[in-house]
Formats: structure tokens, C-alpha cells, sequence
């Protein structure tokens, strides 16, 4: 038998459950707790210094504003997660979907904003100091400040002040080229 990570044939749909098609087939996932905007409890520290940019089926994407590096931060609206095996099997392959989509969306966007594609997207989860589940994708180039060692806490975050904007639809109009947004 196939494992469910391999891309649907006709062959593979007795081994996949319901959601997963579902899933595969229409992009939509089914919803097993995800939770509406209002609902949704987010660490404070979590949400400091970023903007939501974007809302998917399972994540909150937000843009951190943070000129030094284009950098997003996925956060699965579920309350109550620290890790990835707290998802739903379904969602865990939605949220790679995501940190997949806005990976390709930092590609064409950095190559847009900065003239060049980044060397290195930069994707963890590493949570020590906050330990909501959210994953990190960052668009990282060679020389830039930390280059090439991790960003965190390396330098103070420098806002992109009056760019912000364009920063934002810029990223934002290449993300629902991945995913389209949802209501929540």
C-alpha cells in the first residue's frame, strides 16, 4: 500500500481518508476545530510586531515588519497547539500546503521587490520562546545581516514605516496566487 503522501491517482483513493481527498481534490479542508478570527486566541508576543496579511483554511499568515528580512509567520488557528503533531493528519498536510505556498509566494516576490530571488528560504518551527504552534518562512539573501547565520534575535527589528504597504499587496497578491484566501 502507498503511503498518503503520495500524490493522488486513481490507484491511491482507498488509501487516503475523506478529508484528504477532499482536500487534494478542491484545496478545501474539512474543519476539525479550526476556529474563526474572533474566536481565536493568539499569544500576545506572537502577534507583536506583525501585520495578518492573510487568512487560509487552516492558517493565519502574518507579515512581519521587520525590513532587515522578508518574513512571514504561519499560524494555525486552532487554540491550544505547541506542536505539529497536535494537528489533525489532514491539517498537518494543509499546513505543508501553506509553508509551501508561502515559500513560493517569498520567491517571486523577493525577486520582485529586491531585484533578485532570495539564496535560501529559511522555513522552522522552532517555538521555544513562544510555544503557540506557528512556523517561520523567510526569504533569506547572501549578505544580508545575519547571512548566514539564523536571524533570531540578532539584530532590533527595523519597520519598513512608509513601504509597508507595498511590502504587504506585494507579498499578499503572490500568497492567494498559492492558496486563495478564506473568510473566518
Amino acid at each position: 500500500s502507498y503511503p498518503s503522501h503520495v500524490p493522488i491517482n486513481s490507484t491511491l483513493l482507498t488509501h487516503i481518508s475523506s478529508d484528504q481527498f477532499l482536500q487534494r481534490k478542491t484545496g478545501k479542508m474539512a474543519n476539525h476545530g479550526v476556529v474563526t478570527e474572533k474566536d481565536f486566541k493568539m499569544w500576545d508576543k506572537l502577534a507583536n510586531n506583525k501585520h495578518t496579511i492573510v487568512q487560509w483554511p487552516l492558517s493565519q499568515v502574518m507579515f512581519v515588519n521587520d525590513k532587515n528580512f522578508l518574513w512571514l509567520v504561519l499560524v494555525p488557528r486552532k487554540n491550544g497547539l505547541e506542536e505539529m503533531h497536535d494537528l489533525q493528519p489532514n491539517e498537518q498536510y494543509q499546513l505543508m500546503d501553506e509553508v509551501t505556498a508561502a515559500s513560493n509566494a517569498l520567491n517571486v516576490a523577493g525577486e520582485a521587490l529586491n531585484g533578485s530571488k532570495p539564496t535560501k528560504l529559511n522555513v522552522c518551527g522552532i517555538g521555544c520562546v513562544c510555544r503557540q504552534l506557528h512556523i517561520h518562512v523567510l526569504a533569506r539573501y547572501e549578505g544580508d545581516k545575519a547571512w548566514p547565520d539564523p536571524v533570531f534575535g540578532k539584530f532590533p527589528a527595523v519597520s519598513y514605516e512608509g513601504d509597508l504597504d507595498k511590502y504587504m499587496a506585494a507579498v499578499k497578491a503572490e500568497l492567494v496566487k498559492g492558496i486563495p484566501e478564506v473568510s473566518v
